[in-house]
């Protein structure tokens, strides 16, 4: 998925459920990806990242993202939404 701001920026994603595989996830939680690594030299505009739902998965996955901006745009900003997934889509023996 690709997440884009007006500004650079950096930023925490979280998800209710399954796993970030890129960018490489915040160690011991793999539905959490920090986003320009927390250095003030690896802000950007947009990022991208991979992320796999549970092959179980059904019902809702919810996204959360927490960002920073730098220089005159130090505030913080946080975003949400909520992804349905059909259990149609599961995959037959998990």
């Amino acid at each position: 998925m690709q997440m884009k701001f007006p500004e650079q920026r950096l930023a925490l994603l979280t998800a209710s459920t399954g796993a970030f595989t890129s960018p490489d996830p915040t160690t011991g939680c793999p539905n959490r990806v920090d986003l320009g690594g927390s250095s003030r030299w690896n802000v950007a505009s947009s990022f991208a990242t991979t992320f796999e739902v549970p092959c179980n998965a059904a019902g809702t996955i919810q996204l959360k993202v927490t960002s920073a901006g730098r220089g005159g745009s130090r505030q913080w900003a946080q975003a949400d939404t909520t992804l349905t997934v059909s259990s149609a889509c599961a995959v037959a023996k998990c």
